[in-house]
C-alpha cells in the first residue's frame, strides 16, 4: 500500500498515484517557498487536471 501525503496529514491513496512513485523506489518529494506559482498555460493545465481525474 502506498500513498502520497501532503500537509503532513492529508493522505491521496487512490488512482496509484503512491504506488507508481513507490515502484520507483521515490523516497519524498519536497517544496517550500513563499512565492505564487504561476501556470504558463491555464487552460491546457486545467484540461489535464480533468483527464487525469477520469
Amino acid at each position: 500500500m502506498a500513498c502520497v501525503v501532503n500537509d503532513r496529514h492529508r493522505a491521496a491513496g487512490r488512482g496509484g498515484l503512491g504506488a507508481v512513485m513507490g515502484s520507483k523506489r521515490l523516497k519524498a518529494v519536497v517544496a517550500s517557498g513563499r512565492h505564487e506559482i504561476k501556470v504558463a498555460n491555464p487552460h491546457a493545465f486545467k484540461r489535464e487536471v480533468e483527464r487525469a481525474r477520469q
